[in-house]
Order: structure tokens, then C-alpha cells, then sequence
């Protein structure tokens, strides 16, 4: 998982036409991905999104209804905006909201360092991805190691000479 976010819509209201229309600019910009996973909330259910679907060719799959837990990285990053950015900041009209998330979506991508990726930023970490044809490597690989050993991980002494007599 990159964790890389690509776009926030936001809007008065959205609809199905309205995520068409963002996913179609993602596509242009970055290519079509094999499958979506999603929740099904009514923008990627709608007439418009089953279209685009169609027209498209993109795979699409659904997580169970009322199971958020099955959706638990877009949950996570939702709660992490809803938290960070939403509860903290006075938006005064649409387009302050679009600056401040746009500003925000940046930074998390583009800025922030994330420990599930070896401690690279989304971004970076989806062009090293890119650079290696979409190879991923192991998760233990790009872990940093620890500042220290944990004890288990230490060499035990052997007594020597001097201290076993």
C-alpha cells in the first residue's frame, strides 16, 4: 500500500458525476489502475460511476456494507484529516476549504514521513516504486532499524575464565 493521496473533491455536495470526473483526471494523469477498492457510499454506486466503470474498464470491488473495518487505511486517513484539519480549522467558504485541503492532502503525501513505508514520504515512495516497475519489496526491508538492540536481540555474554572461578 502507497498511502499516497492523489485528490480531495470537495464541494457543497458531491455525486457520482463529480467523482467520475476526478477519477477520469487521475486517470489522465496517472493511468488506469487495475482495481478500486471501495465502500459503498452512494457517489461510487450511483448511475454515473457505473458508467464511467463500464466506459473505462476499471475493476471495481466493493468491502462489505457496514464493515469499516474492511476499509481500515482510507478510514484511518479519514479519521487523520477529520482530526488534524477539519476539527482544527475555522473555513470561512468553499474556496479557503479547497485551499486548506489541498494544502493538507500536500503535505501528507508530499511532506510526511509514514513508518508503514519505511519512513518515506508517499510521494517518494510511489516513484521508487515506479522506478522499480511496481516491484514491491519486502516490509521488512524498508523498516529503519531500531536505535538499539532489544534484549532479545543482544549477544549474550559467555562468563570467562576470570569470572567463573
Amino acid at each position: 500500500m502507497i498511502k499516497e493521496r492523489l485528490a480531495a473533491v470537495v464541494d457543497t455536495s458531491t455525486s457520482g458525476k463529480l467523482a467520475a470526473r476526478a477519477l477520469s483526471a487521475l486517470v489522465a494523469v496517472r493511468g488506469k489502475p487495475d482495481l478500486i477498492v471501495s465502500d459503498h457510499v452512494i457517489e461510487f454506486t450511483s448511475n454515473a460511476m457505473v458508467a464511467w466503470r463500464e466506459a473505462t474498464g476499471v475493476a471495481w470491488h466493493f468491502f462489505a456494507p457496514g464493515k469499516p473495518m474492511h476499509n481500515g487505511i482510507c478510514e484511518a486517513f479519514s479519521g487523520q484529516m477529520r482530526d488534524e484539519l477539519l476539527n482544527e480549522t475555522l473555513l470561512f467558504d468553499l474556496g479557503h476549504a479547497c485551499d486548506e485541503v489541498a494544502n493538507w492532502v500536500t503535505h501528507y503525501s508530499h511532506i510526511r514521513y509514514h513508518s508503514a513505508i519505511g519512513y518515506e514520504t508517499p510521494a517518494g515512495y510511489a516513484a521508487q516504486l515506479a522506478a522499480m516497475d511496481g516491484r514491491l519489496c519486502e516490509a521488512k526491508a524498508l523498516r529503519r532499524p531500531s536505535i538499539a538492540p532489544s534484549a532479545l536481540q543482544r549477544p549474550t555474554e559467555t562468563p570467562t575464565s576470570a569470572s567463573a572461578e
